[in-house]
């Protein structure tokens, strides 16, 4: 049986600043740069693990237009196993947990922390108190960290 793995979106394989509130728009999601590795990085992924992305997205026509953003920057969105958008951040490990996943990669310390073994913070933006929450975390930097960690720990 496969086994299961997740990432957030946005600083993960997304890329740009923290956008504040009224900065998250569909326009300002639809214009973000892909991070370097994150496409091929998940394309083989997709090949060994069930994948699946959550983000916190929320905005109008969100899943759409992640759902083509994804596609335009080259990921076949057939071989993921889900693309679920508009979670909030306290409710990110309930959803993550409950598609079986083993490991889940985000920017969010906070995320990260709360999946305890399961969360892989993925270092880029800082936040404010990170140092302390993502103390006992496992991290990574760039995505061939991503799979090396992965074959790491799930083989």
């Amino acid at each position: 049986m496969r086994q299961t793995i997740s990432f957030d979106i946005d600083g993960v394989i997304a890329g740009g600043h923290y956008l504040q509130w009224w900065d998250r728009m569909p326009e300002t999601y639809a214009a973000l740069p892909v991070i370097e590795g994150a496409i091929d990085g998940l394309t083989r992924l997709t090949d060994r693990y069930n994948v699946y992305l959550v983000s916190g997205r929320r905005f109008a026509d969100a899943l759409t237009i992640t759902r083509i953003w994804l596609r335009e920057k080259g990921l076949d969105l057939r071989d993921l196993c889900g693309v679920i958008v508009g979670i909030p951040r306290m409710l990110k490990p309930i959803v993550i947990e409950s598609l079986g996943s083993q490991l889940h990669f985000d920017d969010d310390p906070k995320v990260t922390q709360m999946l305890g073994v399961r969360g892989v913070w993925f270092e880029g933006k800082e936040w404010p108190g990170w140092e302390e929450l993502v103390q006992d975390s496992l991290k990574v930097k760039t995505w061939q960290d991503v799979s090396v960690l992965i074959k790491r720990i799930l083989g």
